[in-house]
C-alpha cells in the first residue's frame, strides 16, 4: 500500500497518537466522524477536521489549499491520504477487514481509489448542499468506476471458495457474483439517468428479476399488457421439460452413457431455469404492469446467426454489453472489432464460470465464442447473403450447425466430468 512520510513539526503529546483528519466544512464528512469517532476513539484514534489551525500548521495547508481526501496520521508522523487512510482505519476493525485486504490488491486498490476521487469531488452534492464550485460533470452514459466496484469485490471474494468449496458450488458462486455485480451497475446507471423507481421496484429489479435492463422497473405507471394464457401455458411446459429432463430421462441414460445423460442433464438445468422458470417470473411481472421480456426469446426461430446471438439468446447479457462496450467500440473501432471483442469477452466470462471451476480446459470457451463471432461476420458477408445464409431454411440450419457442432468446446469434458456430473448428483438427478 502506498505510503506518504512526512517529518512534521508536532506537540509530543499529540505525536504518540494516531488521527484522523477529514473536512469539516463538508457535512457528509462531519456525519461520518460522528457516526465512526466513537468506534475509532476505542481502537485509539482520534479525530480532528482539516481546518483546525494546529491540524493546519501540523500538516501544512494554507487557508486556500483545496481539501481533498482523509488524511490518516499515525505515531512516527506516517501519512496516508484517500483509501490508503481509510484501509489503515478498516484494519483496526475486525469486521472490516475484508475492505483492508481488498484494498491490498493492486487492481482493486486502483477502483477503489477512482471511486474515492469522484466521491470526494462531488462530496458536497451528495447532501444537497452544491454550489457552483462542487458541480458534477455532464451526464453522460458512461459507467463510472463507483457502478463496477461491486463486480470486482464480488469477483474477488468469491475466489475465496475456490479450494473451500465443491467446484459445482464455486461455479454458482463465481457466477452469481458476475451476476450481482452487473445487476449493481445497471441499477446505478439507471438510476442517475432516469426518475427515482422507490424502494420496492428497486428490490424487484435487484433481487427478483434476472434481465439487465433495468428500465421498465423506473417506469411508475402500469406499461405492459397482460400476458396471455397461452404465453404462461408454453413456459409452464418448457419449465415440466426442463425437470422431467433433469430428474426423469437423466438418471435413465447417464448410468449406461455418462456424457449423454450429462449433456441431457445441462439441457435440462437450462431449460428449467432460462427457458421456463425465467420465463415464468417474467410473465409474473407484466402481469402487474412491468414489461420484463423474457431473456430467452425463442431461439430455434433464430433464421441468422446474428439474430441468434443478438436478439434471441440471453438478452439480459445484452442488455449490458450493447451500451458499456459494443457501441462505443462500434463508434471508435468499427463493426468488426465491437463484434469480435463482445464475444471475446463472453468467452473470457464463460471461461471463469466453466474452465475456472473445473480447473481444466482454459480458452475453450473463449474459443468457442470467438468463432461464433467470426461465423456472424462471415455470415453478413457479400458472398454469404447471395447464398441466403442469414435467412430462412439455410440461414436456420446455419445458426443450428454453427452454434451446435463446436459446443463441446464450450461445455468441455473437464466441466462435464467434474463439475455438472457431481451436481447432477446433488441434485438427486442420478
Amino acid at each position: 500500500m502506498n505510503t506518504e512520510t512526512t517529518v512534521i513539526k508536532t506537540k509530543p503529546n499529540q505525536r504518540r497518537r494516531t488521527w484522523a483528519f477529514y473536512d469539516g466544512d463538508c457535512p457528509l464528512c462531519v456525519q461520518l466522524a460522528r457516526w465512526s469517532r466513537r468506534p475509532l476513539a476505542r481502537r485509539g484514534v482520534a479525530m480532528a477536521p482539516l481546518r483546525t489551525p494546529w491540524v493546519a500548521e501540523r500538516l501544512g495547508i494554507r487557508a486556500t489549499d483545496p481539501l481533498r481526501e482523509l488524511v490518516v496520521l499515525e505515531p512516527g508522523d506516517v501519512r496516508f491520504g484517500g483509501v490508503d487512510a481509510i484501509a489503515r482505519l478498516m484494519r483496526r476493525i475486525w469486521w472490516a477487514w475484508p475492505f483492508w485486504l481488498v484494498a491490498n490488491v493492486p487492481l482493486c486498490r486502483g477502483v477503489l481509489g477512482g471511486l474515492y476521487r469522484w466521491i470526494a469531488a462531488r462530496r458536497h452534492c451528495l447532501t444537497g448542499g452544491c454550489s457552483v464550485h462542487f458541480q458534477t460533470a455532464p451526464q453522460t452514459n458512461r459507467l463510472p468506476v463507483w457502478d463496477w466496484l461491486p463486480l470486482v469485490i464480488l469477483t474477488a471474494l468469491a475466489f475465496g471458495g475456490y479450494s473451500a468449496l465443491p467446484q459445482w458450488a464455486f461455479m454458482w458462486t463465481i457466477a452469481f457474483a458476475l451476476y450481482a455485480g452487473c445487476k449493481w451497475a445497471t441499477w446505478s446507471q439507471a438510476r442517475r439517468n432516469l426518475d427515482n423507481p422507490g424502494i420496492p421496484r428497486s428490490l424487484g429489479y435487484l433481487l427478483f428479476w434476472i434481465g439487465m435492463d433495468p428500465q421498465p422497473f423506473f417506469q411508475r405507471r402500469k406499461v405492459a399488457p397482460a400476458p396471455i394464457v397461452r404465453e404462461w401455458a408454453a413456459a409452464t411446459l418448457k419449465l415440466g421439460i426442463g425437470i422431467g429432463l433433469v430428474w426423469g430421462l437423466t438418471p435413465a441414460v447417464i448410468a449406461d452413457h455418462q456424457t449423454i445423460g450429462i449433456w441431457i442433464g445441462m439441457t435440462g438445468v437450462i431449460m428449467t431455469l432460462h427457458f421456463g422458470l425465467f420465463h415464468l417470473v417474467s410473465l409474473a411481472w407484466r402481469r402487474i404492469g412491468v414489461a420484463a421480456v423474457p431473456i430467452m426469446r425463442a431461439p430455434l426461430k433464430a433464421a441468422s446467426l446474428g439474430e441468434f446471438w443478438g436478439k434471441r439468446w440471453n438478452k439480459a447479457f445484452n442488455d449490458i454489453v450493447r451500451p458499456a462496450l459494443f457501441r462505443p467500440l462500434l463508434r471508435r473501432r468499427g463493426p468488426v472489432a465491437a463484434t469480435l471483442c463482445v464475444f471475446l469477452l463472453s468467452g473470457l466470462v464463460h471461461d471463469l464460470v466453466i474452465s475456472v471451476p473445473a480447473r481444466a480446459g482454459y480458452g475453450l470457451p473463449t474459443l468457442y465464442f470467438l468463432i461464433q463471432g467470426i461465423g456472424v461476420l462471415l455470415i453478413r458477408s457479400a458472398p454469404a447473403r447471395r447464398a441466403g445464409l442469414n435467412h430462412g431454411m439455410p440461414g436456420w440450419l446455419t445458426t443450428l450447425a454453427v452454434t451446435a457442432i463446436p459446443a463441446p468446446l464450450l461445455f468441455h469434458a473437464p466441466f462435464r466430468d467434474t463439475v455438472m456430473f457431481p451436481f447432477l448428483q446433488t441434485l438427486n438427478a442420478i
